[in-house]
């Protein structure tokens, strides 16, 4: 059983603009490893940035006893697609669940916006990133080297969408 599982101790809410600082150093540190790799996505993002989003997205955190672990962002790219950025989960805190659990509630958000689809961009030169996505039923549709990396465009379904209802039947 994973630890985040038997811990009550974490919660998951949209995150406010007293968020931002605290968010802004969990991106930087989740995303450090793309240093090595190429151009870091988020190393030309600021805190304001990152309050633009909090205004005009929705902007979930994880919190463990507190302290912000966990981060995400959803972007209506049109009125039933979202787009998921900046998915991070302090590098202390990987491998324990909270990541599982942030994207699931990301989904419920959507689907209860009646979302049908979630795409996000990842780096699939990082092993674990490709299993994460896979495991939670993304599938890698593209990929680019845009970033100076190996990177994917993935995309997932929504279950319980009606297709019918997507064409307008």
């Amino acid at each position: 059983m994973l630890a985040a599982i038997c811990c009550n101790d974490y919660i998951i809410r949209k995150a406010h603009k007293d968020d931002a600082n605290r968010i802004y150093y969990l991106v930087q540190r989740a995303f450090s490893s793309y240093g090595n790799k190429g151009c870091s996505p988020v190393a030309r993002e600021t805190i304001d940035d990152i309050i633009l989003d909090l205004e005009e997205n929705i902007v979930l955190v994880l919190e463990y006893k507190e302290m912000i672990v966990g981060s995400l962002r959803l972007i209506a790219d049109t009125d039933r697609e979202f787009y998921l950025k900046r998915f991070s989960i302090h590098p202390d805190f990987q491998n324990l669940g909270f990541g599982t659990f942030l994207y699931y509630k990301a989904e419920r958000i959507v689907q209860e916006q009646g979302g049908r689809k979630i795409s996000l961009h990842s780096s699939i030169e990082e092993e674990r990133l490709v299993k994460f996505y896979q495991k939670l039923g993304f599938e890698c549709l593209d990929i680019d080297n845009e970033n100076g990396y190996k990177r994917g465009y993935w995309q997932k379904k929504i279950a319980g969408v009606d297709d019918y209802e997507i064409m307008g039947w």
